[in-house]
């Protein structure tokens, strides 16, 4: 999650469905950023979710070409030592 995202929770389809008040507490501009949490986790690689979500993400599709909007969803591939 991007850190302009933190805080939004409320209006995240998969937090709707929650019957608890959760939120997003923090949020990365890298996915290399997660290395800092702890010394046993390593990145390997990130990704965006408008890169994999195919039919889902269609009708957001012109907002792909804005980089900042695109990069807002990452998923991150870490390896734990």
């Amino acid at each position: 999650m991007d850190p302009i995202l933190v805080g939004k929770a409320k209006h995240h389809e998969s937090m709707k469905k929650l019957k608890t008040k959760s939120e997003f507490s923090s949020g990365f501009k890298s996915g290399k950023e997660i290395e800092s949490f702890d010394d046993r986790l390593n990145f390997i690689k990130e990704w965006y979710h408008f890169d994999v979500g195919g039919k889902r993400w269609r009708k957001m599709r012109l907002l792909w070409c804005i980089s900042r909007f695109k990069r807002m969803m990452k998923i991150i591939k870490i390896k734990v030592n």
